[in-house]
């Protein structure tokens, strides 16, 4: 059968092949189109990452893993040129996007398109178009002839799947003739995705929205995301998408000028939020002092509660949500339209306060002041510490190939002020993950019950101004140094709570620091802004708090007596035991007073 001559007068590109459509989900309606490329149409292609404008982009929509290159030019780039090997992939997985008339972002809205008849020279085809944009042809008898057509002015072709291949066959496609010979006779089988909105009279969500969750069903049957990227595309968890705005608010402040922003907020920079890896291994962000995954960890075991517990809608004030949060537990997700709602309220409500927090808390705050000031130091400077400053934020910088050495001495010279920076900024169980652990525990046990003293529900923000000070008054007092710069008193309270008699961490994991350092840490701060109190709110949290505390110090002291007592004792098995307990019980009790008496607890 003869192909038809393919009727263009809006579009400069075409492709030939099998035409397809799956079910409308989200109301939403793929439609794509099988085919192959020749190496020389590689070119057309490209990665989200190399979309100029992309960066400043929402967190959630630069939903691509980055591309590993050691794994690349390790493991892929040698398989494909290897003549030993038999070669096949599955095909590349590729999505037009419509650009906007900016030509740096995306179009957000989908288009709803009602299909044509058209009789071309004989052939009959049903055609999908979005004007200007792109249009499929569906062969009504033979499907193997449809086409698709689009404006390479208007649309960029993304590979949403594929893309460490893609990356190799690029990179191969531009070695030096004798290298790349063999590669000019392959043709790349790939599918090519276009999206269309389903009824035009209901609502649906956005283009990318949709390309994302495409992105995550593909990938999540295939290699597994990190956690980091994971987390930053899960807009199905309610933890999931309160993490993301948190990180969004930072993404969103630093794409402004400098002028237009606000210097008090937590740099982008601060999070590890690419989730980097090499070689599968991550790559901890040189700046970064938090990764994502603890991020979300706080919000889950500490300030929001996790997915379908009953805490959830009374943090967030959206006791009156339709259906009610309590649903959107394991196995059952956020629809599009709830996250949003949860996306707004998280932002308006808990956000303030967490943020205010973080941002005056005083080893954060000295941090913050001096990432601003390498940046302002940076785009002073040269274009090189300018594409440095960029790729220490970003992940990558738009420098061109000729200057990449240079960008890259000046990104090594970064790396370098910013480890010396932590290292005298933070004392050692702020840069422990148990210390922030135990203020955000803190930060999340005590609203209620501030909110119960105040005898109304407070707003986030104004229960963090009275937190933060308090927080801020126990860094000072010394709650969070390294066991050997403690002063005596509070290396011996602290002993068996966040460090054994060694001075090594202990109780650190999640569900273990509320119980521990997290039930110290509160007391002492609610003993420190018992002046605000109305009612019995020292009393409460020093009840629940101290009896907490007696579990791990009982661990710990009978740990430290039967090591003790266990070469020179003489009786029984059971007498040991007993001895050991009696003396335990004796030191706890001793402790919890001893404690008391510190703060001047009545």
């Amino acid at each position: 059968m003869t192909l038809p001559p393919t009727i263009s007068v809006t579009y400069n590109k075409t492709k030939h092949g099998y035409f397809g459509e799956l079910g409308t989900g989200a109301n939403a309606h793929v439609r794509f189109l099988q085919t192959a490329l020749t190496p020389e149409e590689l070119d057309s292609i490209t990665l989200i990452e190399n979309i100029p404008g992309s960066e400043q982009w929402e967190v959630q929509d630069l939903f691509q893993r980055d591309v590993d290159k050691e794994r690349v030019t390790r493991e892929i780039l040698p398989y494909l040129k290897d003549k030993s090997k038999v070669k096949f992939f599955n095909p590349l997985t590729l999505a037009l996007l419509p650009l906007a008339p900016d030509k740096q972002s995306i179009e957000a809205s989908l288009p709803h398109v009602a299909p044509k008849e058209v009789d071309d020279n004989g052939h009959p085809y049903t055609v999908f178009e979005w004007e200007n944009y792109y249009k499929f042809g569906r062969h009504s008898k033979e499907p193997a002839f449809s086409y698709l057509n689009w404006n390479d002015q208007h649309v960029r072709i993304v590979a949403i799947d594929g893309q460490h291949r893609l990356s190799a066959l690029k990179r191969w496609r531009n070695e030096p003739l004798d290298s790349s010979r063999h590669l000019a006779s392959w043709t790349i089988p790939v599918v090519i995705l276009g999206i269309f909105k389903a009824a035009p009279a209901k609502p649906t969500a956005s283009f990318l929205e949709i390309v994302r969750k495409t992105f995550v069903y593909i990938n999540s049957k295939a290699q597994k995301i990190n956690e980091a990227r994971t987390t930053l595309l899960d807009d199905e968890s309610v933890v999931a998408v309160c993490t993301q705005d948190f990180v969004q608010d930072s993404h969103s402040n630093d794409c402004l000028p400098l002028d237009k922003r606000d210097e008090k907020k937590l740099p982008l920079l601060i999070f590890d939020w690419r989730g980097e890896t090499r070689n599968n291994v991550r790559q901890p962000a040189p700046a970064a002092i938090k990764t994502v995954e603890e991020v979300r960890d706080w919000l889950d075991w500490y300030v929001l509660g996790g997915d379908g517990t009953d805490y959830q809608s009374t943090a967030l004030g959206l006791d009156d949500l339709v259906p009610p949060l309590t649903t959107f537990g394991e196995n059952k997700r956020l629809s599009w339209s709830d996250a949003a709602v949860i996306r707004k309220q998280f932002h308006e409500t808990v956000l303030p306060g967490l943020r205010h927090c973080l941002q005056e808390f005083t080893p954060y705050k000295n941090y913050i002041s001096d990432c601003r000031q390498f940046e302002r130091e940076a785009l002073a400077e040269s274009d090189l510490a300018q594409h440095a400053f960029m790729q220490l934020r970003f992940g990558t910088s738009r420098a061109s190939e000729d200057i990449l050495p240079l960008v890259s001495k000046k990104y090594d010279d970064l790396v370098g002020k910013f480890e010396a920076l932590k290292g005298k900024t933070f004392d050692e169980l702020i840069v422990r993950d148990v210390g922030m652990r135990a203020v955000i525990s803190g930060f999340g046990y005590g609203k209620p019950i501030f909110d119960d003293d105040q005898k109304k529900t407070t707003k986030w923000i104004e229960y963090s101004q009275w937190f933060t000070p308090q927080l801020n008054s126990a860094y000072a007092a010394g709650w969070f140094r390294s066991f050997m710069k403690l002063d005596a008193t509070r290396r011996g309270l602290l002993t068996h709570v966040v460090f054994d008699p060694s001075g090594a961490i202990i109780n650190y994991k999640m569900e273990n620091v509320p119980g521990a350092f997290g039930a110290l840490l509160t007391i002492v701060m609610f003993a420190s802004g018992k002046g605000a109190f109305k009612g019995d709110a020292l009393d409460h949290v020093w009840d629940e708090c101290s009896e907490q505390l007696k579990s791990p110090l009982k661990n710990g002291y009978r740990k430290q007596y039967r090591a003790d007592l266990q070469e020179n004792f003489k009786g029984t098995p059971a007498e040991f035991k007993a001895l050991v307990q009696k003396k335990a019980n004796a030191a706890v009790d001793k402790h919890v007073s001893k404690l008391k008496e510190f703060l001047s607890i009545k």
